[in-house]
């Protein structure tokens, strides 16, 4: 006897079926996987802002208020907030490296001389923490907890941001303005964050955007009973691009150099370097500073967003400030 086999196959048509088939599937798939992509990205970074407010209300507990928003000259002050001066005499340690005890990095902390956070915060000296060994090794740590997963800081092309400072004096009053070490010169080294407190309108400059003075203001302590709209209602960090979000990145910020940034040009789409922004298409996350995180919608103009920004109950109306 003989036996004969024949292996079955799919035919042309089938095959083609069959294709079809599982292009539909993926391509039903993939939007969804994005989804929990970019909700997961939104919850690690809602966590990391949380956690940035909960690190405040510890050094407020401990300290009996909370970190400076910046060390460098005050507005008004004789040695330059436009940059002239004394001004790089300053130390210019920015706003997170004070929580670095309170999220889990005090080994970083301790590695930075304690010239670099001592009080008082308003007088010049040691000088920029750039000029420091320790302090600039320490300022090239990579930390996780300052960094937004829905984004690559690390890709900027022309530098990073150590400072950030509202202009305060003469005919460039109300004016952001900012100083970066550029690729190659040591920008590329840095490590970088997509977190910053907020400053309120314009900080504290001495006019009458004054009355949306926020939670974080340079060389000033500010305690959390100082917040007078309800800690519910104020917002306390938020996330930041330090540059387009559209096309190349030209900038980044540096998590040991930037301070409190204002709120005066709103939340426009797409950000810029003087203004907060993110990566979670549409929205702005924002630690308030009852420890809660809520996304903000893009495209809020100033006249809105100064209010929830400032710590007082006074809600005066200001004039616009331009770009």
């Amino acid at each position: 006897m003989t036996r004969s086999s024949r292996r079955a196959g799919f035919t042309l048509i089938e095959l083609l079926v069959v294709i079809a088939i599982i292009a539909i599937l993926i391509g039903l798939l993939l939007p969804a996987v994005q989804k929990v992509r970019e909700s997961a990205a939104r919850m690690s970074c809602s966590n990391n802002l949380h956690q940035l407010a909960i690190g405040s209300h510890n050094h407020n507990d401990q300290k009996g208020y909370l970190p400076p928003g910046g060390l460098g000259s005050t507005p008004g002050d004789p040695n330059g907030a436009d940059g002239s001066g004394a001004f790089f005499a300053y130390r210019h340690t920015g706003l997170l490296p004070f929580l670095l005890p309170f999220v889990e990095q005090d080994n970083i902390y301790k590695r930075v001389p304690a010239s670099f956070f001592a009080s008082p915060f308003n007088s010049p000296g040691p000088g920029g923490w750039w000029n420091d060994g320790n302090a600039w090794a320490m300022a090239q740590t990579k930390v996780p907890a300052f960094l937004c997963p829905a984004d690559n800081p690390e890709s900027s092309s022309i530098g990073t941001f150590v400072i950030y400072w509202p202009y305060a004096v003469g005919p460039n009053l109300g004016t952001m303005t900012a100083w970066y070490f550029p690729n190659g010169g040591g920008g590329e080294v840095l490590g970088r964050t997509n977190y910053v407190g907020v400053m309120g309108g314009l900080g504290r400059i001495g006019n009458g955007w004054d009355i949306y003075e926020g939670t974080f203001i340079p060389q000033t302590y500010r305690k959390l009973t100082d917040i007078k709209d309800g800690t519910s209602q104020t917002l306390m960090f938020g996330e930041t691009l330090a540059g387009t979000s559209q096309g190349q990145r030209d900038f980044s910020a540096s998590w040991f150099g930037v301070n409190a940034m204002p709120v005066a040009w709103g939340l426009p789409d797409p950000p810029q370097w003087y203004t907060f922004g993110s990566k979670h298409g549409g929205r702005v996350m924002f630690a308030y500073a009852d420890g809660s995180v809520r996304g903000i919608n893009t495209g809020v103009g100033n006249r809105d967003f100064r209010i929830n920004a400032g710590i007082q109950d006074e809600r005066v109306p200001s004039t616009d400030i331009g770009n």
